[in-house]
């Protein structure tokens, strides 16, 4: 069996595979064979989502919860406590399979059953209820995270943030746009300069009508991509420009919360952003000024 570990600490997932697989073939009752069969093809399935092939990495994912039905039924057979670790690996896998119920009752059941939960169990669960749209219950884990962790994690504030956007798009007036950029700016504090942070922090501070922060943080985004793609800061430098014209601001925001579900890409979802904004401003006749009409038109073609 250590074999097929370390073939899998090496990336090759099918080697792994197939060894484990005829391990099992000849001593089928063992068990907990079966969890690293599961692990190695969530793995693969990684692995091919990762090259953009969703349905072979979907087909990975159905074979490790094949594996790990197979582990709880043998479980069950020999009367073994049930483990609470095996559940919440399962969980993973599920939100990378984008099923989200099942991630729901899979890593509930993992923290129910440990008074010892990992921090990283109260985060996944809270990745769980944002993947369902259940924002309140994310935050709530995500919150949970953030005060359970030692090293104070950014990525936990980070998500915490996200599920406030999301919550505040729905009118939630528990929570503010204040808040939200506070928590980004602590993410920022302690990872460092993160490109994606800057990003949400521009689309915070619009939302909040505070553009001279939402400029200042499009700076330092610029700073840190002055060597990359330009295309997507120049969409940014008219965004200021053009929310000043737009006949509907929270229209823009709520196409950038979708744009951005649809891509998991900060970058990409702030692109479509602006563009929406752009085309809702020409469309209406609102924006002003010919030579930024040809320079919004320019970069739409």
């Amino acid at each position: 069996m250590w074999i097929a570990i370390t073939y899998r600490k090496r990336g090759e997932y099918s080697r792994s595979i197939e060894l484990l697989e005829n391990i099992i073939a000849i001593n089928p009752e063992m068990w907990y064979y079966y969890h690293e069969l599961a692990v190695s093809y969530y793995r693969k399935g990684l692995s091919h989502k990762g090259t953009g092939d969703i349905s072979l990495s979907h087909e990975c994912y159905r074979q490790a919860e094949d594996s790990y039905c197979i582990l709880f039924d043998k479980m069950r057979v020999y009367h073994l406590a049930d483990d609470y670790g095996y559940h919440y690996h399962l969980g993973v896998i599920y939100i990378e399979w984008e099923k989200y119920p099942e991630a729901i009752r899979e890593l509930n059941y993992s923290i129910e059953n440990n008074d010892n939960a990992k921090v990283y169990y109260f985060y996944d669960l809270g990745r769980a209820y944002y993947g369902a749209g259940q924002y309140e219950s994310s935050s709530e884990y995500f919150k949970l995270a953030c005060e359970k962790s030692e090293e104070k994690e950014s990525l936990y504030l980070f998500y915490l943030a996200l599920s406030y956007v999301y919550q505040l798009e729905k009118g939630n007036d528990a929570i503010s746009w204040g808040e939200t950029a506070r928590l980004l700016e602590k993410a920022i504090f302690i990872d460092g300069y993160k490109e994606f942070y800057y990003t949400h922090l521009v689309v915070v501070y619009l939302a909040s009508d505070r553009m001279a922060k939402a400029g200042e943080y499009m700076e330092r985004y610029n700073r840190l991509t002055e060597r990359k793609d330009r295309n997507h800061y120049r969409f940014l430098q008219l965004l200021l420009n053009v929310l000043y014209y737009s006949p509907d601001i929270k229209e823009c925001r709520e196409c950038f919360v979708r744009s951005n579900e649809n891509n998991q890409n900060s970058m990409n979802g702030l692109v479509n952003f602006a563009r929406h904004s752009l085309q809702a401003g020409l469309k209406s006749g609102s924006l002003h000024g010919d030579e930024l009409k040809n320079r919004i038109l320019e970069l739409l073609a």
